[in-house]
């Protein structure tokens, strides 16, 4: 009974769901997602789905559509999948998708035990490895990370996220060339991953290449005009460089205004950056705005550092981005 009281209670959702730009969206079972049509394999996207747009029965999904019959809404789909996985109990996807949602909850414990399911149900199963190594590093494990995308890759060596998600670990252990390796080969798999170029503009960055880092950056919004973080990365720059070559508050500023639009100025790390770029050319009033709104929606263990940039705008001082390369060996 209750089987089927979840499943009328999905259908009627489906039907008369009001569909808007911004909501987190899982699949159902037996889901395609298609590009100008035709299928596509479902590692090509990113879960949550995140609607871009509607347009019938149909809602964009960023790179592609797919059918508003083949979706749940996030808040409902841990019911969804719980419920199929009593109908289906080895069922290693179900087990993979409900982690997803496990993990946007912040529930990160119960999304390890379901992406270890998951692998033992299908131990050649590459996502349900890179999606278990995604959630060793909320766990700040990044050797266990490692160790789950470099399987990934075994099992699947044209899984172009593992490669990409393997950068951004190595990175983040200070591991640079490394990580740039992984992102070469994330873009030659596909050369239209906006988020690796992101990515290696940033491995570029930490190396002390910023010529080759904005180039990266710029390739990332050219892209994907809808990546928020890409822009942010340029007006980081342009707004905190040291090397005044680098910096352009005007175009800073413009990028930043970008990348708050496309996170519905709700993004404590798009504001700061807005106020720096609003420093950098010299609008100290609009610097204090909005790095007071910054350190509203910060973290408490972040607050300290947004507040020194506040000091500093409040005395007519923009912030220059101290750099030390940090290659670990």
């Amino acid at each position: 009974m209750r089987s089927l009281v979840l499943c009328l209670l999905f259908s009627a959702s489906a039907s008369a769901q009001d569909y808007v730009v911004g909501q987190m969206l899982m699949t159902k079972s037996g889901a395609q997602i298609t590009k100008a049509g035709a299928k596509i394999d479902w590692k090509q996207v990113s879960f949550p789905l995140v609607v871009k747009a509607v347009k019938g029965d149909w809602l964009d999904i960023g790179p592609a559509q797919i059918k508003k019959s083949d979706v749940v809404l996030l808040e409902h789909a841990i019911a969804y999948y719980t419920d199929y996985l009593e109908q289906n109990p080895t069922s290693s996807w179900a087990y993979n998708q409900r982690a997803i949602v496990w993990r946007q909850w912040g529930q990160n414990d119960k999304a390890i035990e379901d992406y270890t399911v998951a692998i033992r149900l299908n131990p050649k199963s590459a996502a349900a490895y890179s999606n278990r190594g995604n959630i060793w590093i909320f766990k700040r494990d990044l050797d266990a990370a490692l160790k789950d995308f470099s399987e990934a890759i075994h099992l699947d060596p044209k899984y172009t996220k593992a490669y990409f998600r393997r950068g951004n670990v190595l990175r983040t252990k200070g591991q640079f060339d490394a990580a740039l390796k992984d992102y070469d080969e994330a873009i030659r798999l596909d050369p239209k991953f906006a988020w690796a170029f992101n990515s290696r503009g940033a491995a570029w960055k930490a190396k002390g290449d910023f010529d080759a880092a904005l180039k990266d950056y710029e390739e990332a919004v050219r892209l994907d005009p809808t990546y928020a973080a890409a822009y942010n990365s340029l007006a980081w720059v342009r707004a905190t460089a040291k090397d005044a070559m680098y910096r352009n508050g005007e175009r800073a500023v413009a990028d930043a205004i970008k990348a708050c639009d496309l996170t519905f100025w709700r993004d404590k790390y798009m504001l700061d950056t807005l106020a720096a770029a609003y420093a950098e050319a010299g609008d100290f009033n609009s610097a204090i705005q909005w790095q007071t709104k910054a350190i509203e929606l910060a973290p408490e263990a972040s607050k300290a550092t947004y507040r020194l940039r506040l000091d500093l705008f409040l005395s007519g001082k923009p912030y220059r981005e101290e750099f030390k390369l940090k290659q670990a060996e």
